[in-house]
């Protein structure tokens, strides 16, 4: 399913995923090696993958903090059983049987989230980034490099304010950097700020707003730096001409042969 570059306010987040265009998780795959992303994207050979309970729990937060209207027809809470009895097996299956689409959930995941979520929304950063803000918009826009079309789609958009809502186990500053390092959250701000300017608009800020998984549910905002936006931009600039090239010669390679150095800490182990 392929969309004409442009804003889409009222897209759903299955035809999103379901359609065409080059987003942060495909990069991500890039990054890791091309043969990864040709797997997954191109091959026809991957597996569809079932949502974890951590990215189910994810959505559930997103779902409570941002959109809760849209609470009772993407989520159900399950029966109180032990799923590591036969019988509790045998009835949360049949509940998953009648869902019609929904993710099950359990009353403790619900209970947690709604905790999460007063957190975040009593932050005052967060509040007023909130006000006046509109959700989950996709955008579709053409790489202006490659002439590849991607998609992303901001958590929150308020004129050219980006926020963006991470759930995460350590809100603390050096942690939730390493974070943004292996999970792309740089590459995400970088792909963010070519898709605002794609629509004739300049991306002021972004900010990432965190919440914590286990109480007390601290809440930080961190506004993205000049340098670290410029590093995902150019990221996003080197994945899209590597997807190009290897396109272009229909060549997707893996992780190659190199030389296998002794790690640095055995190294120091040594002396």
């Amino acid at each position: 399913m392929k969309f004409e570059d442009g804003i889409y306010p009222d897209m759903s987040i299955d035809d999103y995923h379901f359609s065409g265009g080059i987003s942060r998780s495909s990069l991500m795959l890039m990054r890791k090696t091309p043969y990864h992303y040709w797997h997954e994207k191109i091959s026809g050979e991957a597996e569809p993958r079932k949502a974890s309970p951590a990215m189910v729990m994810g959505d559930l937060v997103h779902t409570l903090c941002l959109e809760p209207q849209l609470y009772e027809e993407r989520f159900e809470i399950g029966p109180d059983l032990k799923k590591t009895t036969k019988a509790g097996k045998e009835a949360w299956a049949a509940f998953e049987k009648n869902l019609d689409g929904k993710d099950a959930i359990k009353t403790s995941d619900y209970n947690r989230a709604q905790a999460m979520a007063s957190s975040f929304r009593a932050d005052a950063v967060c509040s007023t980034i909130l006000t006046d803000a509109t959700y989950e918009q996709s955008i579709y826009f053409t790489h202006e490099l490659t002439g590849l079309q991607c998609k992303a789609r901001p958590d929150i958009w308020c004129g050219g304010i980006i926020g963006d809502l991470k759930t995460t186990e350590d809100a603390a500053m050096r942690s939730f950097q390493n974070s943004c390092h292996k999970y792309g959250y740089f590459l995400q701000a970088g792909m963010m700020k070519q898709a605002l300017k794609s629509v004739g608009m300049d991306m002021s800020l972004f900010v990432f707003l965190c919440v914590e998984k286990e109480a007390p549910y601290a809440v930080a905002a961190y506004p993205m730096s000049t340098e670290a936006l410029e590093y995902g931009s150019n990221l996003f600039d080197v994945l899209m001409a590597k997807i190009k090239e290897c396109q272009d010669s229909n060549h997707w390679p893996g992780y190659g042969t190199l030389e296998l150095p002794l790690p640095a800490y055995l190294k120091e182990s040594k002396e």
